[in-house]
């Protein structure tokens, strides 16, 4: 978790016990990396993706989808709009 966070193995300890909070960063981070909406790490909704969950994707569009994700907003405004 830390080397997936860029964080030292102690911060995550602290993030575990709540004696330091996640940052905005971090949540958002975490949603990214797994897949799940922010919401959903926090407790809000019980729906991991609400995006994706409401829609069938198949393997192929899910790809896709990722692929798109990891774009900087720049690439994306040069190949998508």
């Amino acid at each position: 978790m830390a080397e997936l966070l860029n964080v030292k193995r102690s911060a995550v300890s602290k993030y575990e016990s709540g004696s330091i909070p996640l940052t905005d960063e971090t949540i958002l981070t975490l949603a990214d990396r797994f897949g799940v909406s922010t919401d959903y790490l926090l407790g809000h909704t019980d729906v991991p993706n609400p995006v994706t969950d409401s829609i069938n994707l198949d393997t192929l569009e899910y790809a896709l989808f990722d692929e798109v994700r990891e774009l900087d907003d720049k690439s994306k405004e040069t190949r998508y709009r």
